[in-house]
């Protein structure tokens, strides 16, 4: 978890640790509270409404299952 916090690539503890699959260094990794607040912090929300697309094919195709 130390070397996961300090911004170590998962894959390369994986290595460290001898594990074959990086789904075995899985198991003993979890996400504590300051890393779930740092992810949150890198996200962009943009400003603004979402704009909506309408495919007016993929709707018709829809309708007619």
């Amino acid at each position: 978890m130390h070397l996961l916090q300090s911004g170590v690539d998962l894959n390369t503890i994986r290595c460290w640790l001898g594990h074959v699959d990086v789904a075995t260094t899985n198991r003993y990794v979890e996400a504590d509270l300051e890393m779930k607040r740092k992810a949150l912090g890198a996200l962009h929300v943009p400003a603004g409404r979402p704009t909506i697309r309408v495919d007016r094919s993929l709707l018709a195709w829809l309708e007619a299952l």
